[in-house]
């Protein structure tokens, strides 16, 4: 589970993920690929773009052919499947640099230290080899 973990933060560096995972617990706007409209504040992103959002209100573009009412929607969680995704906006000004340094930093304090541990480890080894040979 640990190194899945170490392998999503290392793929979304790679992408724009990383930006949207620096807005954590800021507001903004998502539109889907049917011009619906989800304002709330982001709670969560994965590497995929996934995107679960808290507070959410959900204005529908189009008329529902379900003959339900067409006006906004509360809901408290709600969660978005990156393939629906168009575009996402900000409510306020973002200052890029310091949100992606932010995700950055944040991505480098997951997952283990991997050259350390495996230099201890090969010096435990050699030294077992060295003391095996006397």
């Amino acid at each position: 589970a640990f190194a899945s973990a170490f392998l999503e933060r290392k793929k979304s560096v790679r992408t724009l993920a990383c930006f949207l995972q620096g807005m954590q617990g800021k507001q903004m706007s998502v539109e889907l690929r049917d011009f619906t409209l989800i304002q709330g504040r982001l709670l969560s992103c994965d590497c995929y773009m996934n995107l679960e959002m808290l507070d959410a209100t959900i204005y529908w573009r189009k008329k529902r052919s379900t003959g339900g009412n067409s006006g906004p929607v509360h809901c408290e969680r709600f969660f978005i499947s990156c393939k629906f995704i168009r575009f996402v906006h900000f409510d306020s000004y973002v200052d890029t640099i310091s949100v992606l340094q932010r995700s950055i930093k944040k991505t480098a304090k997951v997952g283990p230290k991997r050259f350390e541990t495996s230099s201890k480890s090969y010096q435990m080894l050699l030294n077992k080899k060295g003391s095996s040979d006397d």
